[in-house]
């Protein structure tokens, strides 16, 4: 019964913390929006771009490396 209750819990607050990244990115895009630098517009679109080249990417198994 109270591993339910932690399941729901964790997961309502885990929808909710990525909500709130979500938000802080869109608002974080239209404040770069309005500046007029297009120099830091165009870094901030670089650096968003491999974020989610990132996010993208196929997750790989770390191998430990034996010491020789």
């Amino acid at each position: 019964m109270e591993e339910a209750f932690l399941k729901t819990t964790h997961a309502a607050r885990a929808e909710a913390a990525a909500a709130r990244r979500e938000e802080r990115r869109r608002a974080e895009k239209e404040r770069i929006l309005q500046e007029e630098d297009p120099d830091k517009q165009r870094k901030w679109e670089e650096k968003e771009q491999r974020r989610l080249a990132k996010k993208r990417a196929p997750r790989m198994k770390q191998l430990k490396v034996k010491a020789l």
